[in-house]
């Protein structure tokens, strides 16, 4: 890459609009702070504030953040909050393949379960909402294999820990795209917030993840 383009590329990833890359938007806040520091054969990466986030819309704006990068001889991988470990190797699709895992697919027996839970028509959205987030981490997990490594033993244990992550991760985007602004009332706006879109979230990620565990 010729410095011009290196010196477009910083000007874009901290612009309001961000850096095209593989489909996502990947913007930064000013300042970054990270920390590079080589260790055990690995260069490590940790960003401590402003983290990096990569965003697409599909449907909705799906939104994850960049928490830690790592390279070793063989391969590395990308920390994201509310996911576990990324892994990647050094082949031709480089580290875009992870991140291309995020695709949609139709789900109609989790659509019927939302019609059917839901009749009023903010909690139906809000459902519907987090079952493409839920998707969407689900999706990104299973492609780098992190379903089909565990065992049977495992999956009761490390299974909590996996719904838990989704859990985070859907009501962190349902909040964003539920803010303040939509609500003339602050006290409808605390009980959307706090008490139906964790209760929803929870709803949907149990019932998602039970074919994976």
């Amino acid at each position: 890459m010729l410095s011009r383009e290196i010196s477009e590329s910083l000007f874009k990833i901290f612009s309001k609009d961000g850096l095209e890359l593989k489909g996502f938007k990947i913007k930064v806040k000013s300042p970054m702070i990270a920390t590079v520091k080589h260790e055990d054969n690995e260069v490590k990466i940790v960003f401590d504030e402003n983290l990096p986030r990569a965003e697409v819309k599909k449907f909705i704006t799906f939104y994850a953040y960049v928490e830690q990068i790592v390279f070793g001889e063989n391969g590395g991988s990308i920390r994201l909050k509310n996911f576990p470990d990324l892994h990647f190797g050094y082949d031709s699709n480089g580290i875009s393949s992870v991140i291309q895992a995020t695709l949609f697919s139709e789900d109609f027996e989790m659509e019927r379960l939302i019609d059917a839970t839901y009749q009023e028509g903010t909690r139906r959205k809000i459902a519907r909402d987090a079952l493409h987030y839920a998707k969407h981490w689900a999706t990104i997990v299973s492609q780098v294999g992190v379903f089909s490594e565990l065992d049977e033993s495992e999956k009761k244990y490390t299974g909590r820990e996996l719904k838990a992550q989704c859990y985070s991760f859907v009501v962190e985007n349902l909040r964003r795209n539920n803010d303040e602004g939509r609500y003339g009332s602050a006290i409808l706006t605390y009980i959307l917030v706090f008490i139906i879109i964790p209760a929803i979230a929870k709803f949907i990620v149990n019932k998602l993840l039970e074919k994976y565990l």
